[in-house]
């Protein structure tokens, strides 16, 4: 039977139960569990193992890898996996540099030999999650918001473009509380009036007042009182005096009044 790693036992995510004899551990935190079935396999046919047995099998099997150390003590219970030097080698570090790639960042006083400080600077690209800009113009700019985005929500104002599909707006907040012509002109209280045109206006009953004297010229008089209308209409003193046709002798009257009589 091939020797077995670690990483192909199964995933230590549970206690021990049934079958399965022990942990083992990596040194780096990833744990992993041993059973019996593992045991045969990594030990070969047979039967009658003890756990004594299980550790020797398993720590037998098991392969080390460079700078790697295992150690197993049947008769304590216990495989150790050790890694020399916490990340498996040494080395000498002799320049840093960084770089912000497409980002939109940049670092600059790199690459330091010895000892330094790297800066950055630059503004993260919209495409890396930032506005692509250094001051709030440009950001909204970049994120295509419009001039309304600067408003507040209780000081809006549009001065053009349309508004659609908004619930009526009711007569209180300067609308008409209707979405027909005919129903705004009923809720804002105007009569058929409203309807005609200026240059061909229908009036059929009511009264006309508090308006400037039509002229003559308009079909009036010009005047608002009855004597200034005559005078504007060209109408003599006759015209206020009393006529009468009659076969009776004249009787009674006032100074102008005619009285025509005549015969059978």
């Amino acid at each position: 039977m091939a020797n077995k790693k670690v990483s192909d036992l199964t995933s230590a995510t549970t206690p021990l139960t049934g079958n399965e004899l022990l942990f083992l551990s990596d040194g780096s935190g990833n744990s992993k569990k041993v059973t019996t079935q593992a045991v045969a396999d990594l030990a070969g046919p047979g039967g009658g193992y003890t756990d004594a047995d299980a550790i020797d099998a398993v720590g037998n099997a098991l392969v080390q890898g460079t700078n790697i150390t295992i150690t197993y003590d049947s008769i304590a219970g216990t495989i150790t996996i050790d890694a020399a030097g916490g990340g498996g080698g040494t080395g000498t570090v002799t320049s840093v540099d960084a770089s912000g790639g497409t980002t939109g960042l940049t670092f600059s006083g790199g690459p330091i030999t010895d000892s330094g400080t790297l800066t950055l600077s630059g503004t993260l690209a919209v495409t890396n999650g930032g506005t692509g800009a250094a001051n709030a113009a440009g950001a909204r700019a970049n994120l295509g918001l419009g001039t309304m985005s600067t408003q507040n929500a209780n000081s809006v104002t549009i001065t053009g473009g349309s508004i659609s599909g908004i619930t009526d707006l009711a007569i209180a907040d300067g609308g008409t509380g209707a979405s027909t012509a005919s129903a705004a002109r009923s809720n804002l209280g105007l009569g058929n009036m409203a309807t005609q045109n200026a240059s061909n206006v229908s009036i059929t009953g009511g009264s006309i007042t508090g308006i400037t004297d039509l002229a003559v010229a308009d079909g009036g008089t010009g005047a608002s009182n009855a004597t200034n209308a005559r005078a504007n209409l060209g109408i003599g003193s006759m015209a206020t005096r009393d006529v009468t046709i009659s076969t009776a002798a004249p009787s009674g009257g006032a100074n102008g009044d005619v009285w025509l009589r005549y015969t059978t």
